[in-house]
């Protein structure tokens, strides 16, 4: 149900991504509480503070790190900035451009990073 409520009111979610309940409530499915993030920021999130195996640690490690990584690595997606028409290989190299959190606006957690609008290109 919560991810018919985001891609009704946001939108598509990207292939890797989910939709978080904000309040861990999975009955709260109002917009606010919901928040999009990776499936690698989501183990991470739900892991805090609970004991996992070694194993665990190092497959939640590696989901974050290199290739995996979809702000630079081979799952990378390019990006445009609406104001200028600029556009990007990834979020990376956006994000190191206009030092702003391109990577929560193009996935609509935030309306801009930089004072710009932000959005995949398909």
């Amino acid at each position: 149900m919560h991810r018919d409520v985001w891609e009704f009111f946001i939108g598509q979610i990207p292939k890797g991504y989910v939709v978080h309940h904000i309040d861990n409530n999975k009955a709260n499915n109002d917009l606010s509480n919901l928040q999009m993030m990776t499936k690698a920021q989501h183990n991470k999130l739900h892991h805090i503070g609970r004991k996992c195996s070694i194993k665990t640690k190092r497959r939640i490690s590696k989901a974050q790190k290199g290739k995996n990584n979809s702000m630079y690595g081979r799952n990378r997606k390019p990006v445009r900035c609406v104001e200028t028409g600029e556009e990007f290989l990834s979020i990376k190299s956006a994000c190191l451009k206009y030092k702003g959190n391109v990577n929560r606006a193009v996935n609509g957690l935030i309306k801009t990073a930089a004072g710009l609008h932000w959005e995949f290109i398909k």
